[in-house]
């Protein structure tokens, strides 16, 4: 798998960065277009939903950029990560407790990746905090999600110094 991850991955961050800009304006557009009388439901997907589509495929650049750095079973828990937040995004209300939002960028901060995208994973906590909390009064999958998140990078951490790959961050 690592070797065929590492064949193609030129090509597979092309449709990251493709795929997840589509989706970025997808987004946009349906909030500007189809929403254009709705303002919380224009906030939650400029705000809430589009930044996410930016800042998961930019995390998987990066974790794709250090491949070779990692072994199997730490990818395979990074993949675990991504995704369970996004299946969350993707129609898992009501049935997966967690928030996707939370799970995933608890992780992004708590796992080694570079400067700018632990600082902008931090400020996407406090936005998604701020929705959850302030406008939705949902301190459950928020904190499931914070928990979550947390024992994925614990389990990352763990499994890392098992196999001695090196924690750095650029």
């Amino acid at each position: 798998m690592l070797e065929l991850l590492l064949r193609h991955r030129a090509a597979l961050d092309r449709t990251i960065r493709v795929g997840a800009s589509v989706a970025f304006m997808m987004v946009v557009l349906v909030a500007i277009v189809l929403r254009s009388e709705d303002w919380p439901a224009q906030r939650f997907l400029l705000v809430y939903v589009a930044p996410l589509f930016a800042y998961g495929a930019a995390w998987a650049r990066d974790r794709l950029a250090r491949i070779e750095r990692d072994v199997t079973t730490v990818l395979a828990i990074d993949a675990l990560a991504f995704a369970a937040g996004a299946l969350r995004i993707a129609g898992g209300w009501g049935v997966l407790p967690y928030s996707g939002h939370m799970l995933f960028l608890t992780y992004a901060v708590a796992t080694p990746s570079t400067r700018w995208l632990r600082l902008i994973a931090l400020g996407l906590i406090g936005m998604t905090s701020y929705f959850k909390l302030v406008l939705w009064h949902d301190a459950r999958t928020w904190s499931l999600g914070l928990a979550a998140g947390l024992a994925l990078a614990a389990l990352r951490t763990l499994t890392a110094r098992r196999n001695q790959v090196p924690q750095v961050t650029a």
